[in-house]
């Protein structure tokens, strides 16, 4: 099966750090090529999109990139500045963004912190699924985290249709780009690593909270190397009928990190989704390619038939027994058959981990 390289010999793209944004897809290399801004397809949500702005609101000119996203003008940079300077940050320069958000650093004028920020203008789009649904969960989720393995916001701050959410800054940016700059982890890297995004994970499942869009992009690397798990903005709450989650129905996220259930178009436990995709994640960290390509998802989704992930020639020799074993586990097909967080966590291959 020919999968995509995320590791270029010839050259890697520049960090984005901060807070992520809802994206299009997984970015990914070839070997040689430049780096794409694109990505694999994004399963959208299920509801349509909405109306767009009323043209008679009298704003600056929005200028799009050529994805459609929005580019801000100095008009509108300098705006945001003034709005964020009343509540006692200085604005700097992007460092991210995404198809609803983008991302900025922040000084905050009482101590001199940086920290970076997500900007999201709701109305540019006011009617999407995004601004009228997720992004109200996002907020309201991402408020209330507290732990070490997931981003830390400090303060929300809405005005005028414009949302910023400051949080702490990911120097070393997310863990996409790590792997494009270093190639695949060595097992006590990766054992260590993982075992942090695994823990953050752990944290949302006990509170019923299914994040739905973990992937490398979505985590972020501390200072000190600690990851942490960012972008709630297709989080969702958990509901119970009868001791039981209630199947999420909401078609969200990337194509590239999605379970089986997902896409197929049916009705999944969010939780277990979760799980699917934290083992793409280690697959990635391992291997430096996607565990499974464009072409393949294509196949999968018109057959209804998933494929066992297989391991790449280079790699397969050199993976711990443990390390393979627990990828098959997160990665099976049947959610009965699935790894709870909790096997995760007690699995062998991380029982070493101090």
């Amino acid at each position: 099966m020919n999968r995509r390289l995320l590791f270029d010999n010839s050259g890697s793209s520049s960090p984005c750090r901060g807070s992520p944004t809802p994206t299009r897809g997984s970015p990914t290399l070839t070997r040689g090529s430049p780096t794409p801004r694109g990505g694999s397809p994004t399963l959208r949500v299920s509801s349509p999109e909405g109306t767009p702005p009323s043209t008679q609101e009298v704003r600056p000119k929005v200028i799009l990139h050529r994805n459609g996203r929005p580019k801000s003008t100095a008009r509108q940079f300098m705006h945001m500045a003034d709005l964020v300077s009343d509540k006692g940050y200085r604005l700097g320069p992007k460092i991210g963004d995404g198809t609803y958000a983008t991302v900025r650093v922040v000084e905050r004028e009482r101590d001199g912190t940086i920290l970076a920020v997500k900007i999201v203008d709701t109305n540019l789009r006011p009617n999407t699924t995004y601004v009228k649904h997720f992004l109200p969960t996002e907020l309201s989720i991402s408020i209330c985290l507290s732990h070490k393995n997931a981003i830390n916001i400090h303060e929300i701050i809405q005005s005028e249709g414009l949302i910023f959410i400051i949080m702490d800054y990911a120097v070393r940016g997310d863990l996409l780009t790590h792997i494009r700059q270093n190639g695949n982890m060595s097992d006590t890297e990766a054992r260590e690593m993982f075992l942090g995004i695994a823990r953050g994970v752990k944290y949302l499942h006990d509170n019923d909270i299914s994040h739905r869009d973990i992937k490398c992009e979505n985590i972020f690397l501390m200072k000190d190397k600690t990851p942490v798990i960012g972008d709630f903005g297709f989080a969702k709450r958990i509901r119970f009928v009868d001791g039981k989650p209630c199947p999420s129905t909401s078609y969200c996220g990337s194509m590239a990190y999605a379970s089986p259930q997902l896409l197929l178009n049916k009705p999944y436990d969010p939780k277990m989704n979760d799980i699917w995709s934290l083992g793409c994640v280690l697959y990635i960290m391992m291997c430096a390619t996607m565990p499974y390509d464009d072409m393949g998802l294509c196949k999968m989704r018109r057959n209804g038939v998933i494929e066992k992930v297989m391991f790449p020639l280079q790699v397969v020799d050199k993976l711990h027994p443990d390390c393979k074993d627990l990828i098959y586990n997160m990665l099976e097909a049947e959610t009965d058959q699935r790894l709870f967080i909790e096997g995760v966590l007690a699995h062998p291959w991380l029982s070493e981990v101090t």
